[in-house]
């Protein structure tokens, strides 16, 4: 997705020179909205990164976790990512059974997706306003061919 942010003000440029004027290219198409588009999008993902706790990164549930044949290891990892006290979940089956795994599992998981609320409104912000300014410039553009087709024929 970052490499929109590159490729936008690049092709601005490119478009903006006297040479292409000859291709006659009129699209109202609205640069710096496109590019504050990809921007957006690109904090979003690096908060996302950067703020998301592993847990949730790395698995959507139980079966992710399991189709990887993760441990144990993995969830004291991910307790310790977001200071959890694993022990509160320790159960009288062997460690790595199954049964633990998902007794451990579940808690860890709903404690991450309860934690660093703000960090994930401030993603959701950027995000939705990537999406409104992308979903604005198709518009545009949408009308505007619209408008050329029929006022054209």
């Amino acid at each position: 997705m970052g490499i929109w942010i590159v490729i936008v003000p690049v092709s601005a440029k490119i478009l903006s020179n006297d040479w292409i004027s000859e291709w006659n290219l009129s699209l109202p198409f609205t640069w710096y909205l496109f590019f504050f588009s990809a921007l957006s999008f690109s904090v979003g993902n690096i908060l996302f990164l950067f703020r998301c706790p592993l847990i949730v990164k790395e698995n959507d549930s139980l079966e992710d976790f399991n189709r990887e044949g993760k441990v144990r290891k993995h969830l004291e990892l991910y307790a310790s990512n977001i200071s959890f006290d694993l022990q509160s979940t320790s159960s009288q089956v062997a460690p790595d059974s199954p049964i633990a795994l998902r007794d451990a599992f579940w808690p860890i998981y709903f404690e991450a997706i309860n934690q660093r609320k703000i960090s994930r409104l401030i993603c959701s912000c950027f995000y939705f306003i990537g999406t409104a300014l992308a979903i604005y410039v198709i518009g545009e553009n949408v009308v505007w061919v619209v408008k050329t087709i029929v006022f054209t024929h």
